[in-house]
């Protein structure tokens, strides 16, 4: 299926946020610094262009301020041309439950009691859960679940094959095009410890992004701030 054209996607981070105490917005510098990543990003564009984002507000929002960043360095007359945005649950927050309801890591007790339904749990028995108590108490909060060999949900490693499964498909037929994918730390930690850096790198900055080309012949090539790694990604899938 595949057209025999390379495909890249670049997986961004998110803007600023005030906080991750719920599905919250983007603030005015997450908004500027996203259109300033978007001016960047023009000069990787060509042709069709796809927008994806993560089933958040913020990343949403991060989205859309990278198209107006990137069409204002295009200017008019460009040949570049955006599709419209979508949700893409592939590059979503990890997969974690509690009481039989999956939730997102949130930055709080009450973030977290307002997502399960009523009379689920007790809030008492929320703020006791394990892993969030320890996730709760760390500074670096997304890294006690990336080191978490048994987290209740979905781990690093499947976090990252999901991402990399996804880019991957973008091959069957879509050769040529670029695809634009806003995400969250989490997956992009994972990703990068994965595939790329064989290290964890730490939380990327607002509005960061690593991309990945993948040609016909199965090669990965991956650009991380001034890494670059090219390998068969066949050759990776199956090491991972």
């Amino acid at each position: 299926m595949t057209s025999g054209a390379p495909v890249t996607v670049s997986f961004y981070r998110h803007g600023e946020v005030a906080s991750h105490r719920g599905d919250v917005p983007l603030t005015d510098r997450g908004v500027h610094d996203a259109e300033a990543a978007g001016e960047r990003l023009a000069s990787l564009l060509s042709g069709e262009v796809d927008l994806r984002y993560a089933p958040t507000l913020r990343t949403r929002q991060t989205l859309d301020a990278l198209r107006r960043g990137a069409e204002r360095a295009l200017g008019p007359g460009s040949d570049v041309r955006f599709g419209e945005p979508r949700v893409e649950p592939a590059i979503h927050n990890p997969d974690l439950y509690v009481a039989g309801t999956r939730v997102e890591m949130v930055s709080s007790v009450d973030a977290l009691a307002a997502q399960l339904p009523e009379g689920a749990v007790s809030r008492d028995e929320v703020a006791a859960n394990p892993f969030f108590m320890r996730f709760w108490a760390a500074s670096d909060r997304i890294g006690v679940w990336l080191e978490d060999d048994d987290p209740p949900g979905e781990r690093s490693a499947d976090v990252a094959r999901r991402l990399f499964t996804f880019a991957r498909s973008l091959t069957d037929g879509a050769g040529g095009r670029h695809h634009v994918c806003v995400t969250h730390s989490g997956p992009l930690r994972a990703l990068l410890r994965e595939f790329v850096l064989s290290a964890d790198p730490g939380e990327p900055e607002y509005a960061e992004a690593v991309h990945v080309t993948l040609e016909a012949d199965g090669t990965a090539s991956w650009r991380f701030r001034d890494a670059r790694v090219r390998a068969a990604a066949s050759k990776a899938w199956a090491h991972h």
